[in-house]
């Protein structure tokens, strides 16, 4: 047969895992591949008895007359046929199920016959499997056509006829996967550790459910799913440690569907391929858990992840033979059974346990495919061990059946180690399981061997649930780094501390919990790298703390805020009467000593002072107001230039005594939902503030301008303008600011602004300002559009 040697080795590693007994012949009719399931339908034959030989060295004469008549109809058709077995001779034990077989030529890509491929049906029809003489291919043909059943047949042949065609491709690195599994569906990836980059097929981009691009691995992991990125990172990292076959799964969230994803590959050594890469393919395995049941049970997809296991994991089908086992299993039942035949599971039980094992088994359905199963077990030579068994019971399509996985955890020390401390500590257990804390101990690697009862009370999880788990694990997930801190510390001092941090409850609730860490001790005083916690329930105490600091803030900000009106009240309002009550007194007093151009100049101060004075009492009430909580939030729908132009009438006498030019420009009317009283109250602190540090003969413009779905206020001058510093703090009511004086000396409080920006954010809008020292400032608002009213 025409196979390249590479080929002839791995083609039987994939095709283990196919649901059917499966073979290929050669042009002399000898098998030449084959896999177990076929091996396993002759009785006490080995693959080596089969390979190279003919049916007829096999099979009784008449028997294997039959089939190699068939054979021949193949190689003379270069047709796909199908036909029923015969009856069954002592020779042969078949599955029940198994009653027709579907061949087809195997051809190369010069159009040549070069074998036949051969599949066992589990079923064939009296129509399906009728005469198979005269124009049997074509009539053949028709009759998979109409059966679901040989066409998945017709599917596997054409794809294996692919996979065996390509064979020169298998010499590349960059397409062994793909061409392997083109029939699965999947995407082929590779990744140079050098440049990190990492070169996605179409499939790939489209599993993953990124843009068509360059692809470095910091991309890549962009796409996976947040709560597996650590875990992936790492098993990446791992990747380029060790050359050998590797895979693993995680989801990403593809299209808002949140997809399981897995990456199987190879990372060539230099030794083997000129560049150090690691190439592979894709699959999305959500929806195609048979397939994965497939995979699982094909050892060269599992051999990496599960070999790091310390659990003994095995695999058995449904007739209970062993089909997959990892090293733990090996390392334990390696020195009691023989590994290298047929291992069925009812040899690694003794006669009681196996009769218990097949009670769980028969407890199993496709509703309930989990139980458990304790095994003690007796190796020569020594101590009993004792065996927590983890039964899964394994479908395909649904609910057909197709074996067991076994998982097992030796927990003969754990067993010990409880029964020892129950022995030596039950004083020391009696009061722990009595106190009102969490009393737990720790081994060396953070799992608990020891919890007490009153864990149930406190955080809702029963004992039983807690006992062999890592408690950082309810753990809130910023705590879990400063707890380890505290641990650290201990280990490093021997020094009890006390560490505080939040656990999540039965019910998901986040509670402070502050537990007193300290090494355990052995019976000669010795640390025996144990930790012993004693932990209570803060959280009172921790929210009573939260609340007296912000009492004592809200405090702090009333006696700021008192502090502050105080002094608006005793300075920055009674200046302005000192030179009002001082003109009037000259005008009262000395009326006829001044010329009327004297006089009136006194009544523009006057005027000046008192409109001032008028505006700053304003802002103190309406402020005071809005600290009190007395400021009412009424919002409705208004046109905002309308307000512009109002406020603009009104400011108009303080523009016009400084010759400043007061300009609107808007080409749009726009309404905005907001509370009109708080409009006006911005409106006018704005363009006054603008008025009052401008320059005389300047103008001052409120420009009105539709961005998207917002209304934008822009209202700018050529004035004094601000410093860095004096723009940092501008909406802050703080002591170390000091307002600047206007161009005419004008005097101001910061008051104007702290209302504004309070009144911007109960309406929703936003107040941003750019300015520059001796260029002037440009204030914008910015207030979400609504509809107009009739």
């Amino acid at each position: 047969m025409e196979l390249h040697e590479e080929i002839k080795q791995q083609i039987p590693e994939l095709l283990d895992g196919l649901p059917v007994p499966f073979f290929i012949k050669d042009l002399d009719l000898k098998y030449s591949v084959c896999n177990s399931r076929f091996i396993r339908l002759f009785k006490g034959k080995t693959k080596q008895e089969i390979i190279g030989r003919r049916l007829n060295d096999l099979l009784p004469k008449a028997e294997a007359a039959y089939h190699l008549s068939n054979d021949l109809k193949v190689l003379e058709t270069g047709m796909q046929i199908s036909y029923r077995l015969p009856v069954s001779t002592d020779e042969i034990v078949r599955d029940s199920e198994i009653q027709g077989v579907t061949k087809a030529p195997l051809i190369n890509r010069q159009g040549k016959i070069i074998g036949i491929i051969g599949i066992l049906s589990f079923e064939c029809s009296e129509e399906k499997a009728g005469n198979q003489t005269g124009n049997s291919g074509i009539h053949s043909q028709n009759l998979l056509e109409a059966s679901k059943l040989q066409i998945q047949n017709k599917k596997l042949i054409d794809q294996i006829s692919d996979l065996i065609n390509r064979q020169s491709d298998f010499e590349a690195p960059e397409n062994r996967f793909e061409v392997a599994l083109m029939a699965l569906n999947a995407g082929v990836w590779e990744w140079n550790p050098v440049t990190d980059n990492i070169l996605l097929n179409e499939k790939c981009f489209e599993i993953l459910g990124i843009t068509f691009g360059r692809v470095t691995r910091e991309i890549f992991l962009s796409a996976v799913y947040h709560e597996d990125k650590d875990r992936i990172s790492e098993m990446w990292q791992r990747i380029a440690l060790n050359p050998g076959w590797f895979d693993f799964e995680f989801r990403a969230e593809v299209r808002n569907q949140l997809r399981w994803i897995r990456i199987s590959g190879y990372y060539f050594a230099p030794s083997e391929t000129p560049d150090m890469v690691a190439t592979g393919v894709m699959i999305d395995v959500t929806d195609e858990m048979e397939f994965q049941d497939k995979l699982l049970q094909n050892r060269s997809f599992l051999q990496t992840v599960v070999d790091d296991q310390t659990e003994i994991v095995c695999r058995f089908d449904e007739s209970g033979y062993l089909t997959f086992n990892n090293k733990a299993f090996t390392r334990f039942f390696g020195t009691a059974i023989d590994l290298s035949g047929n291992v069925r599971i009812k040899s690694l039980f003794d006669h009681r346990d196996y009769i218990r094992l097949k009670r769980a088994f028969g407890s199993l359905s496709p509703e309930k495919t989990v139980a458990g199963f304790m095994q003690k077990y007796l190796l020569p030579g020594q101590k009993p061990l004792k065996i927590q068994w983890t039964i899964r019971a394994l479908y395909r399509q649904g609910d057909v059946f197709s074996g067991h996985q076994l998982v097992g955890h030796d927990i003969t020390e754990l067993e010990e180690n409880r029964l020892a401390l129950r022995r030596s500590e039950e004083m020391y257990r009696l009061i722990a399981e009595n106190s009102k804390d969490i009393i737990t101990i720790h081994a060396s690697n953070g799992q608990i061997e020891y919890v007490s009862p009153s864990v149930e009370s406190i955080l809702g999880y029963s004992a039983s649930l807690i006992y062999g788990s890592d408690f950082r694990l309810h753990v809130l997930e910023e705590d879990k780094e400063p707890l380890a801190e505290v641990v650290r510390k201990v280990a490093s001092t021997h020094k009890p501390l006390l560490a505080e941090y939040r656990i999540i409850n039965s019910s998901g609730e986040i509670i402070w919990f502050e537990s007193m860490i300290q090494l355990h001790y052995d019976v000669k005083k010795q640390p025996s790298g144990k930790l012993i916690a004693v932990t209570r329930n803060i959280h009172k105490r921790k929210i009573a703390q939260e609340q007296q600091k912000q009492t004592e803030s809200e405090l702090k900000e009333a006696n700021f805020t008192k502090d502050k009106f105080f002094s608006i009240i005793a300075h920055d309002l009674r200046s302005p009467f000192t030179s009002i009550i001082g003109f009037a007194r000259l005008l009262s007093e000395e009326y006829a000593d001044f010329s009327d151009e004297e006089r009136m100049s006194m009544v523009r101060q006057i005027q000046v002072s008192t409109e001032h004075t008028y505006q700053l009492l304003d802002n103190l009430l309406t402020w005071a107001k809005s600290q009190l909580g007395h400021t009412r939030f009424q919002p409705e729908t208004f046109s905002i230039l309308t307000i512009i132009r109002e406020t603009v009438v009104q400011a108009g006498a303080q523009a016009k005594l400084k010759s400043i030019d007061l300009a609107v420009n808007s080409d749009v009317d726009l309404y905005v939902h907001a509370d009109i009283n708080m409009m006006r109250v911005i409106l006018r602190n704005l363009i006054s503030n603008a008025i009052k540090y401008s320059f005389g003969g300047t103008s001052v413009e409120v420009n009105l301008v539709k961005d998207e779905n917002k209304a934008r206020i822009e209202i700018s001058d050529s004035g004094i303008g601000m410093e860095k510093e004096t723009l940092d703090a501008l909406f802050n009511l703080s002591d170390k600011v000091v307002s600047s004086k206007g161009t005419a000396n004008e005097r101001g409080t910061g008051l104007g602004l702290i209302l504004v920006k309070e009144f911007v954010d109960k309406n929703a809008g936003t107040v941003s300002v750019i300015s520059t020292p001796g260029e002037g400032s440009c204030f914008t608002l910015s207030f979400l559009l609504a509809q107009k009213t009739e």
